[in-house]
């Protein structure tokens, strides 16, 4: 495998430096003991940013791209750590006998579905937004005060054609 290009960074052969911080003991790569292969964290890698894009594309126009911050190109620092440990998370969940480990792995699969969700809703809410990313719609709601009242007889039509 050459190296490939994740949300959680790039995963070369046999070099999963990365994920390490996560994956901490647990499993190990490239050492005489391999209990999992780069390949398969790869595979963990693309299953982690094919569940991101589902949650994100409700918002944003999906793969995100990449942002120029300080000279480094890179993604979204929020969007990364959640890559990172919902890789860890399902090489884990996947390959760990340990059952305390791998029910601490579910775990951060849990709060990274949480934090997806409180970036989804804070973009609804006006709070935040995803450095360098396009926004599938524009403000979604408007505050009724801003919308102008029509005048008596007027009749006001959506832009689907219905009365309103």
């Amino acid at each position: 495998m050459a190296s490939q290009e994740f949300y959680c960074g790039v995963i070369n052969t046999g070099d999963i430096g990365v994920l390490q911080h996560w994956l901490g003991e647990t499993l190990r790569v490239g050492t005489g003991e391999m209990d999992i292969s780069s390949d398969e964290i790869a595979e963990f890698a693309r299953a982690a940013d094919q569940m991101l894009n589902a949650t994100l594309s409700q918002t944003y126009h999906v793969p995100l791209r990449k942002i120029n911050r300080s000279g480094e190109v890179k993604y979204p620092d929020q969007i990364v750590v959640l890559a990172k440990k919902l890789t860890a998370s399902l090489a884990i969940q996947a390959r760990s006998k340990d059952f305390t480990q791998a029910s601490i792995a579910k775990k951060w699969e849990e709060e990274v579905v949480l934090e997806l969700n409180k970036i989804i809703s804070g973009i609804g809410a006006g709070i935040t937004k995803l450095d360098g990313q396009r926004l599938k719609g524009k403000n979604r709601f408007v505050r009724p005060t801003v919308v102008p009242v029509p005048q008596p007889g007027e009749v006001r039509t959506t832009p689907g054609g219905a009365i309103g």
